[in-house]
């Protein structure tokens, strides 16, 4: 992580990989351990959008288009 640009953003579902279980759709293919990563490191801006699994564009697209459009801003 310490190779990362000085701001990074994380965008994930809330649905979590772990723990197995049945699920309705794909989860987030990144766990609670490596979330908790992401909220520790320095300049990381980590969303997470709720009732989104891993198909973030087509379950949450509002967040993500919020999350691009920060990213977009930054660099403009």
């Amino acid at each position: 992580m310490s190779e990362l640009p000085e701001r990074t953003f994380v965008v994930v579902g809330e649905m979590p990989l772990e723990p197995p279980r049945p699920l309705t759709r794909l989860p987030s293919l990144t766990s609670e351990d490596e979330r908790a990563l992401w909220r520790a490191a320095p300049g990381v801006e980590l969303t997470v959008c709720a009732g989104a699994g891993h198909d973030i564009p087509r379950q949450a697209p509002s967040e993500m288009m919020a999350v691009l459009r920060t990213a977009l801003a930054t660099v403009a």
